[in-house]
């Protein structure tokens, strides 16, 4: 009981985590009586890229072997009769967060629970279902590509990645009596909060619920998901130009909207994605599309982002392609005080706001980032188990950004550049 009470006590958001353990600990007085296995994930990965002047992850020219290296466990129990308690344990060899490289994460930790045979309920730590591919992320030998396509799986939501709380899932084959096909329909609603980091920015979500929607036809399979996300979101870096910019505001009113644009206290965000997987034959279709956009009270930004994925496989052999495109803007608003605060005290009257309003658009600059990608790659199952994977991937900048990837001057920014990389996934 001392584990459980001191989940309660350092954070009250680890109730989920702390009710999990309860619950197991209760309902499993003979650890031999379990029923259970365990399984293991790992990537091993190896990249470079082309440009001197940007980075990806902590890939650059010379080569590197670990933002794309992860290893993971997971145990699963049945603990009685229609309940499982689920536990998954990661280390990554680079994070966008603030946790060390290579050091363990929990990353799943919930009981699931059969009300039904078509319903089901899970409270603890899980994945936020963003994505076609949510639930296995981590697991490289699960999907053809080196990585999730990054203009949909953007690290700008991996704060996001998982949540602390609740869901429930319905599940059932339509009109199985009146045609002959696979028809089935899934919903998933769910309830939870987030904690996060994100470079320099603290994140907490408080609430954040969502609901899934997937329909699967024989070998196609359509998938909706919206979530709504209250957010506040602090940054260490920036706050000093946000104070900075509510002083300005006094002598130029123009600044007052810019001076919100960096930081907020409960937005609400709106996620909403589309998904779509078609199998036929040797051939297979990918894509997804979503779109997130804040209420623009006070920071705001809009983000979306979309990929095309065309798959062939050839016995052990699968290249495909992937395009894709990525955007993501503070809210016009933030920039347009800064140039209309110019209307108000022009350059040269103030040596010192000028400085500053020239700060704040080299910030809003590193917010806005704009890119196309064209990826090819190849897949080689050498095992049932083992899989090694080649990929070039191109990046196309747009409107004075990076993308994805980080330039290490904002004023001498590569036009483009290329990410090749070569991955050894298993599963065991």
């Amino acid at each position: 009981m001392r584990i459980f009470n001191d989940l309660c006590r350092k954070n009250r958001k680890n109730w989920p985590l702390a009710l999990g353990f309860l619950f197991s600990t209760l309902l499993t007085p003979d650890a031999e009586a379990l029923d259970y296995n365990f399984s293991g994930f790992a990537t091993l990965g190896a990249a470079t890229v082309t440009e001197d002047q940007v980075y990806f992850g902590d890939y650059e020219q010379d080569w590197s072997f670990n933002t794309d290296t992860v290893f993971g466990l997971q145990f699963q129990a049945s603990l009685a009769d229609r309940l499982t308690l689920t536990t998954q344990v990661i280390s990554q060899g680079f994070n966008y967060d603030n946790v060390n490289k290579y050091e363990p994460e929990l990353d799943w930790l919930f009981l699931s629970y059969e009300l039904t045979e078509s319903l089901r309920t899970r409270v603890g730590r899980m994945r936020t279902p963003f994505y076609l591919f949510s639930e296995t992320m981590e697991v490289g030998y699960s999907y053809v590509w080196v990585r999730p396509p990054i203009d949909v799986y953007t690290p700008l939501l991996s704060p996001f990645r998982n949540f602390d709380g609740a869901d429930i899932t319905y599940t059932t084959d339509l009109f199985s009596d009146t045609i002959n096909a696979d028809l089935e329909f899934e919903s998933q609603f769910f309830v939870g909060f987030m904690e996060g980091f994100f470079l320099d920015n603290n994140i907490d979500v408080e609430p954040s619920t969502g609901i899934v929607l997937s329909l699967s036809l024989n070998q196609t399979k359509v998938r909706y998901s919206g979530i709504l996300l209250k957010v506040k979101a602090t940054n260490d870096v920036v706050h000093p130009l946000t104070v900075s910019l509510e002083e300005a505001s006094q002598v130029s009113p123009a600044l007052v909207r810019t001076s919100q644009g960096f930081e907020t206290d409960g937005e609400w965000y709106q996620y909403h994605s589309l998904g779509f997987l078609s199998e036929w034959d040797s051939w297979s279709l990918i894509a997804e599309n979503y779109y997130i956009y804040g209420t623009g009270k006070e920071l705001s930004n809009d983000a979306r982002g979309y990929y095309i994925s065309l798959i062939y496989q050839y016995r052990d052999v699968s290249p495909y392609i992937v395009f894709g495109r990525y955007k993501n803007v503070l809210e016009s608003d933030v920039l347009g005080g800064v140039n209309k605060s110019f209307d108000e005290i022009p350059r040269g009257v103030s040596p010192s706001l000028d400085q500053l309003r020239d700060t704040t658009l080299e910030v809003i600059d590193d917010f806005n980032v704009k890119e196309r990608t064209y990826t090819a790659g190849i897949r080689w199952d050498i095992v049932p188990n083992v899989a090694v994977k080649a990929e070039y991937q191109f990046f196309e900048f747009m409107d004075h950004s990076s993308g994805h990837m980080i330039s290490y001057d904002s004023n001498d920014k590569a036009e483009n550049s290329s990410l090749i990389t070569l991955t050894l996934d298993l599963v065991f």
